[in-house]
């Protein structure tokens, strides 16, 4: 139950807010929700209780593994999927209800799928590729999801498929995971689902985490890996970071806590970590504007000119729904760098003075945020990044050590000084 509003309900009845009877109709509706919740400890505890039994009846197994006959082997391949497989049928039949085991028992079919596709091949000398295995046991697993309404199945299926993607692009240089899109759009219904009914879920939020980070990872799979675009993947993961910011900015995700904003927690370091790599010289003398040719036959430009539509439209929604008196300019960046990359990529040091000063003006539009909502995390947050900048240009020859030692010294002033004015300022308030 909520226990602030059950601290408010004798106040509310008692200035004639409410009725008695209002007021015993809202504790039973939240008695009655607190049983039918599931316990989010007990899941966690069967899971955990899943996997280490798993594990243990495998290293068993494995220890004695080659005394076995072939005979043998293959039954036991096959054993932890059909204990799974009856666990999973005794859930629908009798338990489809019950949280726990819907989670415990998808999750040992999940893991029995794997082994049982491990082992056969193992015992039969079956030629394959960890991409090829990784790819059939998501497939297999998938329909898990929306048959027992198994989450973590799908926080595992997003795993999976993140290290197929990696591997298919990353290890086998060139390749395009499609498939990887294929499996993460079968879970779109899934995530609509957690959205709908339970926004505010364990389940929900580890999800959010999960996509997030995964595209991340796989984002480099899909562009080809051609001479003088390499550089152009930075702009479109800055893309990503700024669409994550919008995401991040909207209003059904600045109504939750920090820690629950995924992408505003990856989309703003990812911004400034694009813009400080981009602010050494040395990036952009070895940077040269690709071909026509090259940009028709990558993917990646593609895939930036959809990024583009998309960032786009969220900073268009976002303006209209907030109105803000001072302008967010990091949602902007990969504006900046766009124009830089086209039109600036001659003069190398116009544009690296342009990137620095940008993030001078994103700092100092986090210190001035954070000074009028009279927060320190927001103060600190814009005095971290103009420090990480004037730690990189330490490592700048170009600019003298006076230079570097004034850059230094006027940032920790900023940060003692900053920090000091606004404890003064919240003690003021509260006498």
């Amino acid at each position: 139950m909520n226990k602030s509003l059950l601290k408010e309900l004798p106040g509310l009845v008692t200035a004639g807010v409410i009725t008695q009877e209002t007021a015993e109709r809202i504790i039973l509706h939240y008695q009655q929700e607190k049983q039918t919740a599931p316990n989010n400890l007990t899941i966690i505890l069967g899971i955990l209780g899943a996997v280490l039994a798993g594990s243990g009846v495998l290293l068993i197994v494995a220890h004695n593994w080659d005394d076995l006959s072939v005979t043998v082997k293959t039954v036991l391949a096959f054993l932890p999927l059909l204990l799974a497989q009856l666990a999973c049928a005794y859930t629908l039949s009798q338990r489809k209800s019950d949280a726990t085991w819907r989670e415990c028992s998808s999750l040992f079919l999940f893991f029995g799928i794997g082994a049982s596709i491990a082992l056969i091949s193992q015992i039969y000398q079956v030629n394959g590729s960890l991409d090829g295995f990784l790819l059939v046991w998501m497939l297999l697993a998938l329909p898990l999801v929306y048959l027992l309404s198994a989450k973590t199945v799908a926080l595992f299926c997003i795993a999976g498929i993140t290290w197929y993607a990696a591997y298919t692009g990353y290890e086998r240089y060139g390749n395009i995971p499609i498939m990887y899109v294929v499996v993460l759009a079968a879970l779109i219904p899934h995530y609509y689902n957690l959205y709908k009914n339970r926004p505010d879920g364990n389940f929900y939020n580890l999800l959010n985490w999960f996509i997030a980070i995964s595209i991340t990872v796989t984002l480099g799979c899909f562009a080809n890996h051609n001479e003088h675009v390499e550089e152009w993947l930075f702009l479109q993961y800055c893309l990503l970071f700024c669409i994550y910011y919008f995401i991040g900015r909207s209003p059904f995700f600045q109504s939750k806590n920090l820690f629950a904003n995924h992408f505003l927690i990856i989309g703003t370091p990812g911004i400034v970590t694009t813009l400080l790599f981009w602010s050494f010289s040395f990036i952009w003398n070895d940077y040269k504007i690709p071909g026509v040719n090259q940009v028709y036959n990558n993917l990646l430009f593609y895939l930036m000119g959809a990024g583009l539509i998309m960032v786009a439209f969220l900073a268009w929604k976002n303006h209209r729904q907030q109105k803000e008196q001072i302008p967010d300019p990091i949602g902007y960046s990969f504006a900046v760098l766009l124009l830089l990359l086209i039109f600036m990529h001659h003069a190398i040091s116009t544009a690296v003075f342009i990137v620095n000063a940008w993030t001078v003006l994103i700092g100092v539009y986090f210190i001035r945020k954070g000074t009028v909502k009279n927060h320190l995390g927001i103060v600190n947050l814009g005095l971290t990044i103009i420090a990480a900048l004037a730690i990189c240009r330490f490592f700048d020859d170009r600019i003298p050590f006076v230079w570097r030692g004034i850059f230094f010294l006027a940032t920790g002033i900023a940060f003692f000084a900053a920090n000091y004015w606004l404890l003064r300022r919240r003690k003021r308030l509260a006498k």
